[in-house]
């Protein structure tokens, strides 16, 4: 089947149409600390390479028995299920540990005991949202060869066999590493950040990767945000959303204001034979789910997502095609014009952009 199903001249909705990259820690140094200890303990992934706990909670009913409320994912390689299989009583996808009010050294042995053995599984490689990395803790690759260490003069650096090559530039003196709960990675000494990647908004449970590529990688639920390879290319003065397509990279940044939410490979255009993506920007213009799509050159294509930005041309899911999303045979293989996501972020890009969202396509 062709790889260029796309410059819609004609769009059939078949329903509704909405306007609208394993780190020891230094020496033996503890792991990573926590930023409050007043706060529960959350968010401990992965426990395993296919299982990880999303959520370990303790809530308080205040007139009943306190819960601990543990929540695992089950991912699949080849599609979207998810399943609980912690055992106990689940509930909801849930597994409630009913604790008796025996007061706060209870609860928090009981939260403990319940969580803490997957906090110790951790990898070593990663930093999970909610915790901090002080001087003198790294996060070294899985191969071992890099390593990214926070030190004492307020530095955080990567090193490869021992050897910087990246760092932060920041001369902050007892700062730490922080990935906050908003998503956003920040360096900060005591109530001041030195320094952000400035990814706000991009989910509450990133995780932060020391990569076997050398690459230090912010992960969210969606897929890749931030890394010290793709840094933040959000900063504009305008505060609205923006989808921004770099046609030579097939990388697309998904932007809120100056905050950089998302970043995904992309195809579009076969420019080699004519169909390049055109150049400019445009705006959104609607939203439509499970449509047709008739390209200029024949044939009907079924797509879940589709968003238009310039009438013919517009973003959506190509599940036809046969090469991965960012590669370079787009040049002969591409699409008709319009840009294709990869699925799964495209269903999340169709849930996030709204009718009016700047598009700029650029070389």
């Amino acid at each position: 089947m062709m790889e260029r199903p796309d410059r819609a001249d004609m769009i059939e909705p078949t329903d509704a149409a909405e306007p609208m990259e394993n780190a020891d820690m230094a020496e033996p140094m503890e792991p990573t600390e926590r930023m409050d200890p007043t706060e529960p303990i959350d968010r401990i992934e992965p426990l395993q390479p296919m299982h990880r706990i999303e959520s370990c909670d303790l809530m308080d009913h205040r007139d009943r028995e306190p819960v601990v409320v543990m929540r695992q994912m089950v991912a699949y390689p080849s599609d979207d299920r998810t399943s609980t299989s912690i055992g106990g009583l689940t509930v909801g996808g849930a597994m409630r540990i009913s604790v008796p009010l025996l007061g706060a050294a209870a609860l928090i042995a009981t939260v403990v005991a319940a969580c803490g053995a997957a906090a110790a599984t951790t990898p070593a490689n990663t930093l999970n949202a909610g915790y901090s990395l002080s001087a003198g803790h790294s996060l070294r690759s899985g191969d071992g060869a890099y390593a990214t260490t926070m030190y004492a003069d307020g530095v955080l650096r990567i090193a490869h066999h021992g050897r910087t090559f990246w760092s932060s530039g920041t001369r902050a003196p007892g700062a730490r590493l922080v990935l906050k709960r908003d998503g956003n990675l920040v360096i900060v000494r005591g109530t001041s950040t030195v320094w952000a990647t400035g990814t706000s908004g991009s989910g509450f449970a990133n995780r932060l990767v020391m990569a076997n590529n050398g690459s230090l990688m912010l992960f969210s639920a969606h897929g890749l945000v931030w890394s010290t390879r793709l840094p933040n290319g959000c900063r504009s003065s305008t505060s609205a959303k923006r989808l921004i397509v770099y046609v030579n990279q097939q990388l697309a940044r998904m932007c809120a204001g100056q905050q950089q939410i998302l970043t995904t490979p992309l195809t579009s255009g076969a420019s080699s034979l004519g169909y390049a993506t055109p150049l400019g920007t445009w705006h959104v213009q609607a939203k439509q789910r499970d449509t047709y799509l008739y390209p200029a050159a024949g044939g009907r294509y079924f797509v879940h997502y589709w968003v238009p930005y310039d009438g013919v041309y517009g973003v959506h899911d190509s599940s036809w095609q046969s090469f991965a999303y960012g590669s370079s045979v787009y040049r002969t293989q591409g699409s008709h014009g319009c840009v294709h996501l990869p699925g799964s972020v495209m269903a999340w890009f169709f849930q996030w952009v709204t009718v009016g969202t700047t598009v700029t396509v650029t070389a």
